[in-house]
């Protein structure tokens, strides 16, 4: 349960599922960070505010 990137859970996949289904409440994430606590921050911020090329804006 460390920061995105990191371990098993796909954080954009479950991002693009809570979009498709028009869901704009807010989010809540319980994790550590593994290393730099500034890097594991900017990685929670990406995970859940960046498109990768394939996915629509």
């Amino acid at each position: 349960r460390c920061e995105p990137g990191t371990g098993e859970i796909n954080y954009p996949a479950i991002a693009r599922a809570l979009e498709e289904m028009g869901y704009r409440g807010t989010i809540a994430m319980e994790a550590w960070a593994s290393a730099d606590d500034a890097l594991a921050l900017e990685r929670f911020r990406a995970a859940f505010t960046s498109r990768p090329a394939a996915l629509p804006a």
